[in-house]
């Protein structure tokens, strides 16, 4: 992670060009296996569950990026603030981690809720 925001906010455009084609291509592959997925019925779709479930998505993307973002702030705020308490900062940033990786599970279990619990087809 710390690479890629190093390209970005330092590399050259075809860098950081690249990088964002990377993060596109990544987040284009994800979205179509789970469209595909969801079109690979032998039954009618209906399609206000689609819809509606492709804009809580793309809403619940928006906000993951919002709430990373949120982090990386913190995080650099953390160690800028505190530069001189290793012991202080440490154990901040790995609470932070924690609280993060508490926090992406979450979603993550409730995302696979949501998709198991749809039902995309009459």
């Amino acid at each position: 992670m710390k690479s890629i925001w190093q390209a970005l906010s330092e590399g050259d455009a075809k860098t950081r060009l690249a990088v964002v084609a990377d993060l596109v291509s990544i987040v284009g592959v994800s979205v179509a296996s789970v469209v595909a997925a969801m079109f690979a019925t032998n039954s009618t779709l209906i399609w206000s569950q689609v819809f509606g479930f492709i804009f809580i998505g793309l809403l619940s993307l928006a906000g993951a990026l919002l709430v990373l973002v949120g982090f990386m702030v913190v995080s650099f705020y953390i160690g800028t603030r505190l530069k001189d308490h290793r012991a202080v900062r440490g154990l901040l940033l790995v609470a932070w981690w924690l609280a993060f990786a508490a926090l992406f599970l979450l979603v993550a279990l409730y995302t696979y809720d949501a998709l198991v619990h749809t039902t995309f087809t009459n």
